[in-house]
Parts: C-alpha cells; structure tokens; sequence
C-alpha cells in the first residue's frame, strides 16, 4: 500500500514540474523522530513526510492542488506544511508585509494564506514605475520596495505602503468594477495600509490632522487593484485601481461604500524608471 502511495505522490507533484520528488528508496531512509506521533502505519508516514518536505518549496497554487490530488495524507501534514511557509515567507517579506492579517485567513483552506502571501509579496515589484493621472496634475512613482512619491506642481507625498490582505475578484461589489476599461481584466486586489514619511500641499507641510484621508501618524488605508490586458487588446502594459484612501480600515477597505474608481496606466516601467531616477542624481 505505502508503496503505491508513493507512486501515486509523485504524479501529484507533476503538478510543479521541476521540483525532485525523493524516490521510494530514499523514502526508506527518512527520520522517523521527525515523524508526527498521530500516524500509525510507519510506511505511510514516510510518504507523508517526504510530501511535507517537497511541498515546502511549491508556490501556494502548486500546494492547494497537491493537496486535492492528495486526500490520503493527514490534514495535519498540510496544515503543518501552510504554517511553515506562510512563516518563511512572512519573514523574507519584511516591511512589505508587517501589516499583514493572519486572523482574515482562521476559517480558509491551508494554502489559502500561502497563496495570498505570495501575491501580495510581488504586488510591488509587478506594478513598481511611474503612473499620471494629468488631469489631477498628479503623478505616482512606485518602487519594488513599496516605497512611493505621489507628486505634481502643489503637492508632494512620500510614503511606504504595505499589505494586509489580498481579496478575491469575485467578492469585489458590481460599482467597483464599473470602470475596468475593455480589454483590461482584473488579476488580485490587494488590501493597502501605509503611510507618509512627507507631506507637502501648497508649500506647507501638512499635519495628520490637516489630512482628511489620514489618522495618527499618517497612516491611511485604501484597496488596490492590479489589471492586466486581456489576449488581443491593444493594451500593452498593466495599470492599478485605487478606492479613496480613509483615515481607518474599516472605511478604506469597504467597497461597497468606496468603490474603486479610475485606472492609472502605468507610463514607465520600473527599469527604465530606475534608469532615469539614477541620472538625475
């Protein structure tokens, strides 16, 4: 039995082509110390550990769909596995994701929170460039780091933003999705809190209080969304949508009272962004 578990492992894993699955022979030789004491069948907690192992290293999408194709381990086995890595990915995310909400993910599936880490840990380092809405006199410079300057000729924001969560499109209200231009689908959205370092209106700098949109210590929070062209439009580059920042969580991040409104298309990549940032120096 334990054996044909171990074949039937290795075409789950097929599922993240790429990754060394250890073999049968190498199964023999795992450390049963390391073993969970719930398990009673010793061949089969092999399997299990060595899926504990592998697993480790898959992306949140690789791991859910492991985890379908894999009902005879232990949910222990995955809920172990989604702690680690929801963990080491926390950690190796920084700044970026300090603000993050464990308690949103308590009644999800184990890799839900993986899954959305690692969405939200990109979210920078996919949209970072430059972005100009010219009717607001307004444009945006957005680092990988999440670092930001929001600028235009009677304004000047600097600030850091991080992320808290990440919500699926299919929860967004109708209204927020009102403005998504044809040939732009919406790909993650993500839950925003961050704050100014600057704050710069008509040559004066401005208080928390002298902000409608901020609280203590300039933090304001607002919902991001990332869009990307759809097969065959003319679009050829990403663009976000943003609801109105609010001074608390409970009011930026409430579509249906402040919904997402206009996208900003992005102008410059961050490479070449970078490139003239560097020049000006």
């Amino acid at each position: 039995m334990a054996q044909r578990e171990a074949m039937v492992l290795e075409d789950v894993l097929q599922v993240a082509p790429g990754w060394e699955f250890p073999s049968w022979k190498n199964l023999q030789s795992l450390s049963e110390s390391q073993v969970d004491h719930w398990s009673q069948n010793q061949q089969m907690v092999k399997v299990e550990l060595a899926f504990l192992r592998t697993v480790s290293f898959l992306d949140g999408e690789s791991c859910a769909r492991c985890a379908q194709l894999a009902p005879w381990a232990h949910s222990s086995t995955f809920l172990a596995v989604a702690q680690e890595n929801v963990r080491c990915r926390r950690a190796s995310a920084g700044l970026l994701l300090s603000r993050w909400l464990d308690q949103k993910y308590c009644c999800t599936t184990p890799f839900q929170q993986q899954r959305d880490l690692e969405i939200a840990a990109q979210h920078f380092e996919t949209i970072a460039g430059r972005y100009s809405l010219l009717e607001y006199d307004c444009t945006l410079d957005i680092q990988p780091c999440g670092s930001f300057r929001n600028y235009g000729s009677q304004h000047e924001m600097v600030g850091q933003a991080a992320i808290a969560g990440v919500m699926c499109p299919r929860d967004v209200p109708a209204s927020s999705l009102a403005d998504v231009p044809k040939g732009m689908q919406v790909r993650y959205i993500c839950l925003l809190d961050r704050w100014y370092r600057r704050a710069v209106m008509d040559g004066r700098e401005m208080t928390p209080e002298d902000l409608e949109f901020c609280g203590p210590g300039y933090q304001t929070y607002s919902v991001h969304a990332w869009l990307e062209p759809l097969p065959g439009s003319s679009f050829t580059d990403g663009a976000f949508m943003e609801n109105r920042p609010r001074p608390t969580a409970q009011d930026g991040w409430l579509l249906e009272d402040n919904p997402l409104r206009h996208p900003w298309h992005r102008s410059l990549p961050w490479k070449e962004l970078e490139k003239l940032l560097r020049e000006k120096k």
